[in-house]
């Protein structure tokens, strides 16, 4: 049971690592094919004149005008009404993102760093396990060999 519920700890953590790498690498290509357009910020929450979560107006290449909220809630830079900001659109699927990278990778570390600290106390132990019953070691020394 015990090297059950250690297999399933490793493969939590590798399976967040995989995730996350996954994440990562969609919104690299996400931003890499998209079409880079200006857009302005025209909201903020109420009574504040900067936001970290603005609205933000845009036109797109054929001419349509859309808006897109940003979806970085946790972190990232502050915005001003009227401030002028890079948006990444994809012509083909109509997403939308702001050139900023609190809301391209942000939540891709997140979960990567949430792997690692999953995946650390198994690492360290098997380093240590590794160190302490390695072949060739004589009461915790190293073997010398004769030359």
């Amino acid at each position: 049971m015990k090297n059950f519920l250690f297999s399933i700890w490793i493969l939590a953590g590798v399976a967040l690592f995989a995730g996350a790498g996954k994440l990562f690498v969609e919104n690299y290509r996400f931003k890499a094919h998209a079409v880079v357009l200006e857009g302005e910020v025209i909201a903020s929450k109420p009574g504040q004149q900067k936001t970290g979560m603005p609205t933000v107006r845009y036109v797109t290449s054929s001419g349509e005008q859309r808006e897109h909220k940003y979806n970085a809630p946790l972190a990232g830079s502050e915005f001003q009404v009227g401030e002028k900001v890079n948006v990444l659109y994809d012509p083909e699927s109509s997403a939308t993102k702001l050139d900023d990278w609190s809301e391209l990778y942000l939540f891709s570390s997140l979960v990567g760093f949430i792997a690692f600290l999953i995946l650390l106390p198994p690492l360290a132990a098997g380093v240590i396990y590794l160190y302490v019953w390695w072949p060739g070691r004589n009461n915790g020394q190293i073997s010398k060999r004769k030359a």
